[in-house]
């Protein structure tokens, strides 16, 4: 089972199964790992057999007198099970193997996790005719007897890849299947079997290229509920700027660019950090609107990408600019500029304690600065998704709203030193993890301070409606749009389009129909909220639902109010964005005055404009 294609495809089958997952047992014998140590014991007497020299071990296996155990960068070493010395077999290297933005790219792969207590299990096993499979990062790899490696399944094409899913156990059966058991969204099991078939056929009408700029899991969970209908279908995803590339994202785009001209794109277009304008004026677009059912998407955010009746590209998760704080801080807030003032004339964060991170404690009411950021990135950013729809409108630059950008940028870096390299600030951070198996979600630094009680307002883009309830249960908290230059700004997410010379436009279709579909919108990826009715319902259902088994009061906020508010799509396109960046930086290290921050970008990006033009 080393190949995938036409005439030559596994099927997979999943049964449902208890909490109690299945493991491995080792003949009397146990690895641990414990104190930075890995044990071989003999589980009957307790007696440690060996102190293997393996670090960070996370799988293990063993036939016969051979003990398998891998290590967190996916290497697998072999050793004699009856006393734990070295096998004398070559060790099998998975890292630095298969698609170099893949599982096995350099730096080791992602996704490997020591499975303890409960969870059990293995993710390596052994073949029957002495192959070594290992599930790493969402796809199955198999290296044969000489150590040569191959993709089994890859990650994209069946569910031991979908998002919020962990692969706990591989099995390895006599008859040449592979068994594997699932944790899906943190609470289901499934068992997975795969059975080589001959006779399986692509159907070639269901065969769909995607390409996107940057890996997206929210495609991912789409592509795997659409294999699901579709076992006979061959989807490939491309990512331009996997982990290890070496082109820029205008590279990437000028080759996307070349290809969709030539007439050899991709099917399906990410237009995330793209001008979506700028394709659907030149006719590489397709007209979505007989093709998908967009009803339950709010019409607030539908509307702007309806063109004369026609749909060329749709947003299916979404990102609003917020500003958190009490009710009484926010009534002071009217605009931009209030916000500034407030920073300016304000505190400075309060000082810390004593050497190393600062302390999860927070100070009185008087003694917090208006508001805080982990540095110049997240200021700019979360300011240019509020401005960007007055800044670059029809694809021409308005110097007078770029002034007021570089001028709110450069008062609230100046007044928080964020250009400095600071100890406190560069040392902090938070990554929470929710138990439904949703991806984890690093905390914006401005609402750590917030969290933190050291500032009055978090400013901060949201597209996490679970992490949003978290924090609002501070008490008095409270939410409005963050008050750019743009009222009603907001940030499309997994702008999704159909190539106009797509092979299979209706395959295509349902691809896109896919992500609009509850069992996708309703689940957190880390990429957005969702852009449908039933999809946002659905995550508040699930958050309320565990509140209440928590004995907590339901999650009073409604995100539909300020849903209701936005208005004006601000396009993150990367190309300009770091056309400006140099310039951004130079203002607030002082190097230039914002007027000839001003000019230089000005100058830099006016070919580009008139390139999207």
């Amino acid at each position: 089972m080393i190949g995938e294609g036409p005439g030559d495809t596994p099927d997979e089958q999943s049964d449902e199964q208890s909490d109690e997952q299945p493991g491995n047992t080792y003949r009397g014998t146990v690895s641990t790992q414990m104190n930075s140590k890995t044990l071989l014991c003999d589980l009957s007497s307790g007696q440690v057999i060996a102190d293997l020299p393996i670090e960070n071990a996370t799988s293990a296996v063993s036939r016969d007198n051979s003990f398998y155990l891998m290590d967190s960068s996916g290497n697998v070493s072999i050793y004699n099970l009856s006393d734990g010395g070295d096998s004398g077999k070559p060790e099998v290297r998975f890292a630095g193997t298969d698609d170099p933005s893949g599982p096995g790219g350099p730096g080791g792969p992602r996704g490997i996790g020591m499975r303890m207590g409960g969870m059990g299990g293995s993710t390596l096993a052994l073949s029957s005719d002495g192959g070594l499979f290992a599930v790493l990062d969402g796809s199955l790899l198999l290296a044969d007897a000489d150590g040569n490696i191959s993709t089994a399944l890859e990650r994209t094409s069946y569910s031991i890849g979908a998002p919020r899913s962990s692969v706990t156990s591989v099995f390895a059966l006599d008859d040449g299947s592979i068994v594997v058991n699932i944790l899906s969204n943190g609470m289901v099991n499934r068992l997975y079997k795969y059975a080589w078939n001959e006779n399986a056929v692509i159907d070639p009408e269901k065969t769909l290229t995607i390409w996107s700029l940057h890996d997206n899991n929210f495609v991912r969970a789409a592509i795997s509920e659409l294999r699901k209908k579709h076992p006979d279908s061959l989807i490939d995803y491309e990512i331009a700027l996997g982990r290890n590339s070496a082109v820029s994202a205008s590279d990437a785009i000028k080759t996307l660019n070349t290809r969709l001209l030539s007439g050899d794109g991709p099917d399906v277009i990410l237009l995330d950090g793209c001008s979506a304008d700028s394709y659907a004026d030149r006719d590489m677009l397709l007209d979505m609107s007989g093709l998908v059912e967009t009803g339950d998407v709010f019409g607030g955010l539908l509307a702007p990408y309806k063109n004369n009746g026609k749909l060329y590209c749709l947003p299916t998760q979404f990102l609003m600019p917020m500003l958190m704080g009490s009710a009484e801080a926010l009534a002071d807030v009217k605009s931009l500029d209030d916000l500034i003032d407030k920073a300016v004339n304000g505190n400075d964060l309060p000082a810390r304690g004593g050497p190393g991170p600062r302390p999860f404690s927070g100070v009185e009411e008087e003694e917090r600065s208006a508001l805080y950021f982990s540095d110049l990135k997240e200021l700019c950013d979360l300011l240019w998704v509020s401005c960007a729809p007055e800044i670059v409108k029809d694809n021409r630059l308005n110097t007078d709203a770029l002034r007021q950008y570089l001028g709110a940028v450069k008062a609230i870096s100046d007044k928080y030193a964020l250009t400095e390299v600071s100890q406190g600030r560069g040392g902090m951070g938070m990554s929470i993890a929710f138990s439904d198996g949703g991806s984890a979600t690093m905390l914006p630094g401005s609402l750590m301070w917030y969290t933190m009680q050291l500032t009055h307002y978090a400013a901060f883009s949201t597209g996490n409606l679970q992490l949003l309830q978290m924090m609002m249960d501070r008490s008095g908290s409270t939410l409005e749009l963050f008050p750019g230059l743009t009222p009603g700004a907001w940030q499309p997410s997994t702008v999704v389009s159909i190539s106009a010379d797509a092979k299979n436009q209706q395959f295509a279709a349902e691809l896109v129909q896919a992500m609009l579909l509850v069992e996708v919108q309703q689940l957190n990826y880390g990429t957005g909220l969702p852009v449908t009715h039933a999809g946002l319902t659905a995550q508040v259902d699930t958050i309320n639902e565990r509140r209440a088994e928590n004995g907590e009061e339901p999650f009073s906020f409604d995100p539909n109010v300020l849903i209701n508010q936005l208005s004006s799509p601000s396009i993150r396109d990367t190309v300009l964005t770091d056309m400006m960046w140099g310039s951004v930086e130079k203002c607030c290290n002082g190097e230039i005055d914002v007027e000839g921050a001003v000019k230089e970008i000005e100058q830099s990006v006016k070919n580009y404009l008139a390139e999207r033009a």
